[in-house]
């Protein structure tokens, strides 16, 4: 009896990463592109090429997302040629002019607005940083957008003249926060969270650090369900109403947990989505 637990356990533990794997999208992160309404900059290129590599470690690092590789993205020479720099091109040029090798996704990055502004005042130098970051995903089979995340970050630094030059670094920085909070909702977007537990008030959901914070603001909604169009025979599954709001309490790495609000009911099963920013 023993033995066969054993083995069971291990037949277990084996097929874990299986399905892991099976549960990823693969994606291709193109190139963050600059709006042409925007002065190029050395700083804007720095925070530019940063974001590109963010964005894609950050996505690697959900275990969501299986990365493509730009050499072996595209079908065509001609793509490869010409990659997906120009933002509107995966819409444009329809799916059969962009298909992606091994790709499902293609994550389209635009810089839509920036401001970098620095002022010295009693030995001290002040530099402020802003930046908008605008995501797309889209599906390389059908060319429609899954989704758009923009957000908006800002870094303040002072320093004196002898450090002067550590001010540098906020260019780095703003791109990690950007990507950070754009690739956290572009993967709840895709994988939702869940209620997986309900002790009274307190709900246990399957996301945890990367997707939730302590204090976040979130929506609970009612069990997703599956319709059939009669005529096509096609399924769908839609999220379900509104049905309350929740307060993140507690964030592990696997889950977090959180404190229903104002009688909100949840079941195992609830969707949860974020509704507003985490209160400091």
């Amino acid at each position: 009896m023993k033995i066969r637990m054993i083995l069971s356990a291990a037949l277990l533990l084996a097929a874990l990463p299986l399905c892991a794997q099976q549960t990823r999208k693969t994606i291709y992160v193109a190139p963050t592109v600059v709006s042409p309404a925007l002065t190029d900059s050395p700083a804007l290129e720095r925070v530019r090429v940063a974001l590109t590599g963010e964005l894609a470690a950050r996505l690697s690092a959900t275990r969501r997302f299986e990365l493509v590789d730009r050499s072996v993205a595209y079908e065509a020479a001609a793509d490869a040629e010409r990659g997906l720099t120009d933002v509107g091109a995966v819409e444009t040029r329809g799916a059969e002019h962009n298909r992606l090798t091994g790709a499902e996704n293609v994550l389209v990055p635009e810089i839509t607005a920036w401001h970098d502004a620095s002022a010295s005042q009693d030995g001290l130098v002040r530099r402020a940083v802003t930046v908008t970051l605008q995501t797309r995903i889209v599906d390389t089979t059908t060319g429609g957008i899954l989704d758009t995340v923009s957000v908006t970050k800002s870094v303040v630094q002072a320093a004196d003249a002898v450090n002067a030059a550590s001010l540098e670094t906020l260019s780095e920085r703003i791109a990690a926060d950007a990507a950070a909070d754009s690739v956290s909702r572009l993967t709840l977007s895709l994988f939702p969270a869940s209620v997986i537990d309900v002790d009274g008030t307190t709900v246990t959901v399957n996301r945890g650090a990367g997707f939730f914070e302590v204090g976040m603001i979130v929506t609970v909604f009612s069990k997703s369900r599956t319709v059939v169009d009669p005529e096509s025979g096609e399924s769908f599954r839609i999220k379900g109403s509104p049905s309350g709001k929740a307060r993140i309490t507690y964030v592990e790495n696997a889950f977090s947990q959180g404190e229903l609000l104002d009688g909100a009911k949840a079941v195992v099963g609830s969707g949860i989505a974020p509704d507003a920013p985490v209160q400091r």
